[in-house]
This record gives structure tokens, sequence and C-alpha cells, in this order.
């Protein structure tokens, strides 16, 4: 019995490794003779038939190059990146900017210009002077050109440029007004000279070149300058032209248009603009060589009321509505040295006004300075700084330095929109700016 059990089994286990009748076992192509160590299921091998056909690939991109170029480079804002991004990043510097100088703003007691910031002395007379907002820029604009200083550099460009871009195509013809349009983002810089040309150009540096021009007026008097005004808070921006002719133009800059013309009424040349941005920009101030000062309302097309009380011409007029005042006010100042502060609901007199004593010949306001704060240059060869009630702040009289020279005429001043910066420019054609003393801790 256990020698049959035997031998069944060993037939078992022959027919077992012979595999079935008539078909003998082969391996498959497509399996490995061997079983990797650690693997869970066989390895699969391709006939070398189907490598041929799969050597090339069906679809073919260069994502991961692409890839590669584009994280290899710093993540810096430039021109080629994302438009949006950099959008938020001049949005973030324009708000890092005010609240700076909000924190470096002092107090009324604290207002003294006595902290020079830069001086030098230029290749041009300086006709006028503009700040750039956010940026360490100043503007001196000269008979037919245009110095750019960059005060913490000490970076200077566009001075005697050989090609002449910068040159009014008469050589008579000088610059008369400066200013900045889009200055929170890509910058452009508006001149007017006395031929009634207005330029706009880009890229304020060595690489400057104009964008557009047009001809405001065409019968300027050779000796009066062209008077701008521009008006940005809203969307498109306006610019209010003026000067010996007997209208006032507005243009939509945007679209090159003529959008409004006025008539003044006056005999006089206009020497001075400015608008009323309460009133969304329909209001606006003209003053005029005889002393005349004249509201003007756009929705109306003609002057709505006369403030008479100036005997001279008016250097400048603001207006000018400080924090706890009642209603806006207006500043104007006089050739002859009068200051006077407005009530536009009183049209009978100026109801305060002060005297410098000597004859003015340029003006500025700083809104944000204290309740507002006033620059007067003198032909005593002085800056003085005032309030707007008269009170005097500080005297600018001398150069900064050992000799301490005296300063010559002022003849062009401005103030930075937001900072304590006062830069004048005077006939002996040195430029200087000044600031106040930062706070101590």
């Amino acid at each position: 019995m256990a020698s049959r059990l035997v031998d069944y089994l060993l037939r078992k286990a022959t027919n077992a490794a012979a595999g079935p009748v008539g078909s003998p076992q082969e391996k498959p192509r497509h399996y490995a003779p061997k079983r990797p160590l650690f693997g869970t299921r066989p390895e699969l091998t391709r006939p070398r038939d189907d490598l041929s056909a799969q050597s090339v690939p069906i679809v073919s991109t260069h994502f991961v190059e692409q890839c590669c170029q584009q994280y290899a480079q710093p993540r810096t804002l430039d021109r080629d990146q994302d438009e949006k991004q950099a959008a938020d990043w001049r949005s973030a510097k324009v708000t890092r900017t005010i609240d700076q100088a909000m924190r470096q703003r002092p107090r009324e007691e604290q207002i003294r210009f006595d902290e020079l910031l830069f001086t030098d002395k230029l290749a041009i007379k300086t006709f006028a002077v503009k700040f750039h907002p956010f940026e360490p820029l100043l503007f001196f604009a000269g008979a037919n050109e245009i110095a750019i200083l960059n005060y913490e550099t000490n970076e200077r460009f566009s001075i005697g440029c050989p090609d002449t871009r910068w040159q009014t195509p008469r050589s008579s013809a000088r610059i008369t007004a400066l200013s900045l349009l889009n200055a929170h983002s890509s910058a452009l810089l508006l001149t007017g000279s006395s031929d009634g040309v207005v330029r706009i150009w880009r890229d304020c540096t060595e690489r400057a070149e104009m964008v557009t021009a047009w001809r405001a007026f065409t019968e300027l008097a050779s000796d009066d300058g062209l008077v701008l005004e521009w008006d940005q808070r809203k969307t498109p921006g306006t610019l209010f032209t003026a000067g010996s002719a007997r209208t006032i133009r507005i243009w939509d800059v945007q679209h090159e248009r003529l959008a409004d013309e006025m008539s003044t009424g006056e005999d006089s040349a206009c020497t001075c603009l400015a608008v009323d941005w309460s009133t969304d920009g329909h209001v606006f101030a003209a003053g005029f060589g005889d002393g005349s000062l004249y509201l003007f309302d756009r929705r109306q097309r003609k002057a709505t009321q006369a403030l008479r009380g100036h005997k001279s011409l008016l250097v400048n007029t603001f207006f000018h509505d400080w924090e706890g005042g009642e209603g806006p006010r207006i500043l104007s100042g006089c050739r002859e040295g009068s200051v006077r502060l407005w009530d536009t609901r009183v049209a009978a007199d100026s109801y305060m006004r002060f005297e410098v004593r000597s004859r003015i010949t340029a003006m500025e306001l700083h809104p944000l300075l204290g309740r507002g704060v006033v620059a007067c240059g003198l032909v005593n060869n002085s800056v003085n700084v005032y309030s707007v009630f008269g009170d005097l702040y500080h005297s600018i009289k001398h150069h900064e330095g050992f000799r301490g020279e005296r300063i010559g005429i002022p003849i062009a001043l401005a103030f930075h929109p937001f900072f304590a910066r006062l830069a004048f420019g005077c006939d002996d054609q040195i430029t200087t700016a000044y600031t106040c003393a930062r706070k101590k801790p």
C-alpha cells in the first residue's frame, strides 16, 4: 500500500514539471527571466521592434526649458514683468512715501528751513523749479534747457544736451512752466514755453524723448510766458493754459483735443492759475497783470466773481482749505509785496492780509505744513517763510559755509508736495534746496 502511494506521488510530480501534454512550456517574451529582489510584479521588457517605434515622442513641448529659464531669473520688478505686480509695487511705494512724510512733518513751532539739502551752480538761469513727489529728483527749467538733479546721488542729466532735445525751436523762446503728469506711476514731464508751445517728455533722464507737442496759443507776446495748471483729480486729466491772449484754453491731454475755451475780458496778461479741487475742477481762479483776480466756472463758461484789492501784477494764487477752516480760501500775492487771504463767499474785500516790505519775485504755498506755509522770494536777496496769517517762520539770506555769501535774487520757488523741503533758483545761476531739521527722537 505504501509503495503504491509513493509511486502515485512521483508520477504526479513528474507530470506537473513536464507541463500539459502536446504544449511544451515557453517563457513569455515580455517578461524578464528573473524577478527583482524586492519587486512585487514581473519586470516588463519591450521587444526591439516596439522600442524603435516609440523613440520619437508623439507630442513635444518646451515646458521644462521655459520653466527653468523663468525661475532662474531674480524676482525683481521691471518693465518686462507683470503689469499688475508693477502697479501694486508703485502703489505701495506711494503709500510708504506719504506715510514717511507724515511722520517727518514738523510741528508748527519747528518750521525752519535751516538744514541744507544741496546747493549747486548750474549752467542755466532758472525760470521754473519742480520737485518729483516720489523720487529724489528736482527739475530746473532754463531758457531752452532743463536740468534734472538727483539730490541723493548728486547725479545730473540734460545739462547742455548737444542734440538739443530740450531746446525750443525759436532761440528767443524760453521755458516758463513745468508740471508732472502721472507722478504716481510713470511720470511725464510737461513744459510750456513763451512761444505758446506745450511739450510732454517721457523718461526724464539722458534718454528723454518727446511724447507729443502742440501749440496752445499763437498770439502770445514774446515777453510773456505761457501759464499752465495741471488738474489730475479726474480722469482724463485737464490742462489749463493762459498767457497774454484774451482767452483761457482747457485741454483734454489724453485725447489731445481742446475741451473748452473762455474769454477773460481783460486787456492785461494772465500771470497765474489755480484750480479748486473741491469742485472737481469746475471752478478755477486766474490772476492778471493789473492785479485783478477772477473766479471762473466751467459749467457757466464765464467769470462768476471778481476779487479786487491788489494794485500790481499777481505773482501767484492758490486755493487753500486748511484743517479746521470754514470752506475754501484763496491766497494771492502781488509784485508790490502784499499777500491777501480771500473768502470765496464774500467778494467785497480780503479778510486778512500782510505786507512783506519788499517786492515779491516768486511765491509758493505748502498746504500740509501747519495751517499753511508761504514762501516768498524777495528782491532784497532773501527768501522769507510765513504762515498764511503773516507770522514769519524763517528767513534765508546767506549760503551755508564759512564765507556765507549772500544769495542772489530768487526767480523760482518750489515746495515738495509732501515733505518739508524748499528749493529755489536765483539770478546768479545758483540753485539751493533746504529741509526742516529732523526731529530728535
